[in-house]
């Protein structure tokens, strides 16, 4: 095991120890430094602190009676310098984890990339994000790790610093880059990952038949996905089911996280819980058992969609009484400034609508105008939708006075628009009111480039490059079907039967020059 364990790392393989370490007796593996990191990498992939850093205490005394182990040395390191960056301790973690990378040997890859991707999350909450995107963009030109897994873990940190920056189209670019690699070397732990991710985007652009399909994908490859993230992957499924209208499928997927949380990590039913409860807003029934749920989050919250803290706080926005919403509005603005400063633009853009929510039912308007307007602001540059539209109706008239103060008019559009191409038939908002027409909507028949969603934007600007559906699908990861779907709605919006006449049309309204 000492000898093979890097190589079955590098290979992506580390779910492999997890049968290595049954077969040996635990005084042996209590007494070598090499096994106890051994276990600290299933632990790593498990996302288990807890059990991490006393692991971490007893590697550091064996260590230190081993002065010559300046590999290990840099090993434990790594592990040291994750603790600190889940403890929300940018700074320290940075210097930890620079520290790794000048003592672990060249030939370690796993070690190398997973550093790489700590220690760009680390940067990005240090706010030095550009030297991240930088050392990340330099390592994926390097031709010798073409194919590799260093590679994917290397793609994977670039999407995750562009997710979290709300920038969801330079993602889908490194996603795409991660997805190809893993695909043709078989790196089963990376393609878990990229399925995962895509389904992230889509989630949180609202095309949510998009992310349903990756978000399944990636729940049938959970036993080799990390952790948090297979339990994430549930949670979205769920969503997207529930938005798509399908409420027996949503409330089906939530029992399968229960039971797949119960065998793997008990830890992990709070989320399970809190995401039933986010359900239940759909259904006009929010429980107010979520006010009890959780304590305040001891882990940054980098780009997980489903945070048991701010679902809480959904929930007494949703239920509305007066000291319910003054409660919310507290561990908002307290969840917002932590996110703000690990720069996690994402989750600010997650939180403010909530926050402008919870003060406009306490009849601040003006405030509340101004919080959403922030929210839209940071929103717009990377068409990050979904945010807007899961609070339901009741702020719809704040949109629509931003939209006549002239603030992101095309975006603030987009968000109708989304909505009202992807909302079922029937939808049920925790208001228990179906949503109505934007004041300022444009008629079909005078349809701006603003009017169509991006996806569907996205694929009329591939038909003008005559692309075949199959084409367009593997171009966009979607489904023929999807695409199918979204040509439909594409014909209908511009009043036309066919591809030829939907790009002619597009034209003349100056749809394809606009994009």
């Amino acid at each position: 095991m000492e000898r093979h364990r890097v190589e079955v790392l590098n290979e992506d393989r580390w779910y492999a120890l997890n049968g290595w370490l049954a077969l040996l007796p635990e005084e042996e593996i209590r007494r070598r430094p090499q096994i106890l990191l051994a276990r600290a990498w299933t632990y790593f992939f498990r996302l288990s602190p807890d059990q991490l850093v006393p692991l971490l205490r007893e590697i550091k005394e064996l260590l230190d009676n081993d002065p010559a182990s300046e590999a290990l040395a840099g090993e434990l390191d790594f592990f040291r310098g994750f603790c600190l960056f889940l403890a929300g301790r940018g700074k320290s973690s940075v210097q930890l984890l620079k520290r790794s990378l000048r003592r672990i040997p060249s030939g370690n890859q796993e070690l190398g990339s997973a550093v790489e991707v700590i220690l760009a999350l680390a940067l990005q909450m240090h706010g030095e994000g550009q030297q991240a995107l930088a050392r990340l963009e330099s390592l994926l030109a390097d031709p010798a790790l073409a194919g590799t897994a260093l590679l994917t873990r290397v793609a994977r940190a670039l999407a995750f610093l562009h997710i979290i920056s709300a920038n969801l189209t330079s993602a889908s670019t490194a996603i795409q880059m991660l997805r190809t690699t893993a695909e043709s070397s078989n790196y089963r732990y990376s393609k878990a990952w990229g399925l995962h991710l895509q389904g992230l985007v889509h989630f949180h652009r609202y095309e949510m038949s998009e992310a349903e399909w990756f978000f399944q994908e990636a729940v049938e490859r959970r036993d080799r996905l990390h952790r948090r993230a297979a339990v994430d992957a549930f949670c979205g499924l769920a969503l997207a089911q529930m938005s798509l209208g399908r409420s027996r499928e949503a409330q089906n997927t939530i029992e399968a996280l229960t039971k797949h949380c119960a065998r793997v990590d008990t830890s992990f039913l709070t989320i399970a819980q809190s995401c039933r409860y986010r359900l239940s807003l759909w259904d006009s029934r929010p429980e107010a058992e979520v006010t009890e749920l959780v304590e305040k989050p001891s882990q940054p919250m980098v780009h997980w969609l489903e945070c048991p803290a701010i679902t809480q706080c959904r929930t007494l926005v949703a239920i509305g009484t007066e000291q319910g919403l003054k409660t919310a509005e507290l561990g908002l603005e307290e969840y917002l400034e932590l996110n703000r400063a690990q720069h996690n633009v994402l989750q600010q853009i997650e939180i403010l609508p909530w926050l402008a929510l919870a003060q406009q039912k306490l009849k601040r308007g003006e405030e509340a105008l101004e919080t959403l307007g922030r929210a839209v602001r940071l929103g717009a540059p990377g068409v990050c939708v979904r945010p807007f539209i899961e609070p339901g109706p009741e702020l719809d008239p704040l949109l629509r006075r931003l939209s006549l103060k002239g603030i992101e008019i095309a975006f603030v559009q987009q968000i109708f628009s989304s909505r009202d191409s992807e909302w079922p038939a029937d939808p049920v908002y925790a208001s228990g009111m179906r949503p109505t027409p934007p004041a300022f909507a444009i008629p079909a028949a005078a349809v701006g480039p603003d009017a169509l969603t991006n996806r569907e934007l996205d694929i009329l600007e591939l038909l003008a490059r005559r692309l075949q559906d199959k084409e367009i699908a593997a171009r966009l990861n979607i489904s023929r079907h999807t695409v199918n779907d979204h040509l439909k709605h594409i014909y209908q919006k511009l009043g036309v039967h066919g591809r030829r006449k939907a790009v002619a049309e597009a034209k003349a309204r100056g749809i394809l020059r606009a994009r």
